[in-house]
């Protein structure tokens, strides 16, 4: 009898708590005093260590609760998955109950799931036990999760511990429900709802579509769902983000410098997985753009990566802080020099067999081999070279590398004869080439990824005497054509190039020795003409520059069985519809032959050539048998050009040169054309001398542009064609039409103070 009187004392206890607990429930005037002040209430109820109330956010499929750590009230958000016990109790509806969460055996009957002890790292709290239970009310569908952690016992909860929680969950469940029925929680899309930039219905339908896809992160995420798949636009979805987190949202923008700094130590793959990146530090605050800055593990993690005095958090999108990131890791790490690197070579000679990660030249968890290279060629695009040569010498000598800059070799560094084999050989894996043949020359390519950019180098293997082999390297261009405005013709040659290449059809030549810009020249001409009613084809070896809306064509001289050469390219071009037609160069009769031909069909025709002059240009024709009626009737212009280097614009400085000076640049420009001029010797005319600066690395000049000189086929120059004349005969009679030579092209930019007449001298004859 007295033991009966006890159990039905302690029922009536438990159903006064239970009664005070589902009172004080729903007097809540908030739902976070439900997720964070009650907690205690339930703790004693259930007879556990600790609780934990996550409610189901309606809008983005999350579970949230509420803690607080040191006096500061965070927000803790889960997905519903198998990632967590909250997230799989959610997903599946079952009743979670673990003997110890740490051991793998407890998990075996929640196939998926994970234990996620995060949680337990951040506060020294052990978990030995856990169980969860899912909050549903009637037909309303889910409301949250509650967790108990640890019996007060110190065993595993049991099945009276289990009933005891199901009064608990009924009782939550009711406050949830009206909570969320008369106090919604704001959502990160409310905006966009008020807006109706879209409908509720759309929203649900980008939620349980990224809940499908929760394995995928970019798929699995709300706010990319409703970008990609239902068109919202990018800055609508930011001012809503930056509504809900009440922060600022930033999108990816390139000119937004990430200092190189703030990434130092921090592992790129985990800042992918984690969608954080660092943008800023300044006055003691570390600003960070991160997908949720509610969450309050992730900033808890990003404080314990970087020490601040203070941390501002911004909301972005998940695919522009993959894209800071990439921009961030495409800056060269300027702390890792090509001499320690140098020095690391011996150690690892046996990894360059196997290591194959090619695909990113900034990749610095590679052996020093690779490392080597990539840092050899990142520091070749930092400084724009346009080739990079590598020269090893007999007799065990020290070997030499060299880039070429604005046309000048300049020595990079020095290799240690015991490690050139090394380096050459990786470049002949980079490009899979033959690493055991040493005898005949060897010509390949390689792709690789700076940052955001592909680059691309053009590889020629040379043997060399006593066994050795040349390298060079050059990187191919890359980007957009310039536009003809921007090729720094005079007024007289745009106007004239401009005309020429508006003809339906005819042949245009750009001539010059290699390496003087004849193929940018071309793409830019391409550029300009390049719309939706033209069908162009181009031939080229190798394709440098690709447009859209251009068929373009890879040579291949070298392929067998039979090579593909310009010739073959030109009689699939003729019968593929074309309206242009660019052969990267004229080499023997039978190209030539062809364009000319095609040009005389109805086709504007461009192509080039190595020859010194315009003029030339014919007599080198003529002299390959092209027929001369022909050859008169097709030609409508050639360009020829040269690249002379650009005085540096930080440090070249006027002078005023003596009168003999004057009288020089005169006579290498002409007596009789330096008067059209309009330029007059006195105490205002200046020059501009070279002197060299930081910017320039103290050679006094920077860059490069070309000067011209472009023949236009008139009636007087085609007679002279016909008749077989002499190259000064047409160069004659093209001054008279108002032509002017490469010298005097270049005289005229040097007289500008664009560059000095040294430099123009160094590639036209006098």
């Amino acid at each position: 009898m007295k033991k009966k009187k006890i159990a039905d004392t302690r029922i009536n206890e438990k159903a006064k708590q239970i009664l005070d607990l589902a009172l004080a429930l729903n007097q809540a005037g908030h739902i976070d005093e439900i997720l964070l002040v009650l907690g205690q209430k339930i703790v004693e109820f259930c007879r556990a260590e600790g609780v934990t109330i996550y409610a189901y956010d309606h809008t983005s499929g999350e579970l949230y609760s509420k803690s607080k750590i040191h006096n500061i009230i965070e927000e803790i958000r889960l997905p519903v998955s198998y990632e967590s016990v909250a997230g799989y109790a959610a997903k599946t509806g079952l009743a979670i109950n673990l003997s110890d969460p740490y051991d793998p055996k407890s998990l075996v009957d929640y196939p998926r799931m994970k234990f996620d002890d995060s949680w337990d790292k951040r506060t020294g709290f052990k978990t030995r036990s856990l169980l969860a239970v899912p909050i549903s009310y009637r037909n309303t569908g889910l409301q949250g999760v509650i967790e108990l952690v640890n019996t007060q016992k110190g065993s595993k909860f049991n099945k009276t511990d289990l009933e005891l929680l199901s009064l608990v969950v009924n009782a939550v469940a009711v406050a949830l429900y009206n909570q969320n029925r008369f106090f919604p929680k704001p959502g990160k899309f409310d905006l966009l709802l008020q807006t109706q930039v879209i409908s509720q219905d759309e929203l649900n339908r980008a939620i349980e579509y990224a809940r499908e896809h929760h394995n995928d992160p970019l798929e699995g995420d709300v706010a990319t769902v409703l970008i990609e798949k239902f068109h919202v636009a990018k800055d609508i979805l930011g001012k809503s983000l930056a509504a809900y987190y009440n922060t600022q949202f930033i999108s990816f923008f390139e000119t937004l410098m990430l200092p190189s700094e703030l990434l130092e130590g921090l592992n790129e793959n985990y800042l992918r997985k984690n969608f954080w990146v660092p943008i800023d530090h300044a006055k003691g605050t570390l600003t960070v753009l991160l997908d949720d800055p509610f969450n309050t593990h992730k900033t808890s993690e990003i404080k314990l990566s970087i020490e601040a005095e203070s941390y501002h958090f911004c909301v972005g999108l998940r695919k522009d802080i993959l894209e800071f990131i990439d921009a961030a890791k495409g800056r060269p790490k300027s702390q890792e020099d090509i001499s320690s690197l140098i020095g690391d070579l011996q150690s690892d000679q046996d990894e360059i067999q196997y290591y194959d990660a090619l695909d990113n030249i900034l990749n610095d968890d590679a052996p020093a081999i690779v490392r080597t290279i990539n840092k050899i060629i990142r520091d070749a695009i930092e400084q724009h070279a346009s080739d990079i040569h590598i020269e090893p010498y007999g007799n065990r000598k020290i070997s030499i590398i060299r880039f070429r800059r604005d046309g000048v070799c300049h020595k990079y560094t020095e290799i240690p004869f015991t490690h050139t084999r090394t380096l050459v050989n990786r470049i002949k894996i980079m490009c899979r080439l033959k690493v055991d043949e040493h005898k005949i020359p060897q010509s390949g390519k390689m792709k690789l990824q700076y940052g955001n950019r592909d680059v691309e180098l053009r590889i020629e293997i040379t043997p060399t005497y006593g066994g050795n082999e040349d390298v060079v390297m050059r990187l191919l261009p890359s980007g957009s054509p310039m536009l003809l405005k921007q090729l720094n013709l005079s007024s007289s040659n745009l106007q004239q190039l401009e005309k020429i290449i508006a003809k339906p059809y005819g042949i245009i030549l750009v001539v010059g020795p290699t390496g003087s810009g004849k193929t940018a020249t071309l793409h830019s001409i391409l550029g300009h003409l390049n719309t939706e009613d033209k069908k162009i084809w181009t031939a080229e070896d190798p394709v440098e520059i690709t447009q859209y809306g251009l068929r373009q064509v890879q040579i291949n001289p070298y392929f067998r069985p039979e090579p593909y050469t310009f010739a073959k390219a030109m009689r699939s071009f003729l019968r593929a519809d074309p309206d242009i037609i660019m052969v990267g160069e004229m080499r023997d009769h039978e190209t030539a032959s062809m364009a000319i031909e095609a040009s005389l069909t109805g086709h504007l025709v461009l192509s080039t050539l190595h020859t010194n002059s315009a003029a030339e240009t014919i007599t080198r024709l003529v002299e390959m048998k092209i027929n001369a009626i022909n050859l008169s009737d097709a030609l409508l212009g050639i360009l020829a050009q040269r690249l002379v280097r650009l005085l540096c614009p930080k440090c070249k400085t006027p002078m005023h040169p003596d009168l003999p000076e004057f009288e020089s640049m005169r006579e290498l420009y002409g007596l009789e054309y330096f008067s059209g001029l309009g330029i007059a010797y006195d105490d205002h005319f200046m020059l501009y001398r070279h002197n060299g600066c930081g910017e320039c690395n103290n050679t006094g000049y920077r860059g490069r542009t070309a000067i011209h000189e472009l023949l236009v086929c008139s009636e007087n120059i085609k007679t002279l064609i016909r008749q077989g004349g002499l190259p000064d005969q047409i160069k004659s009679q093209a001054l008279k039409e108002g032509m002017r030579t490469l010298l005097m092209d270049g005289l005229q930019k040097a007289l500008r103070g664009e560059t000095d007449v040294s430099q123009v001298l160094k590639v036209c004859m006098a």
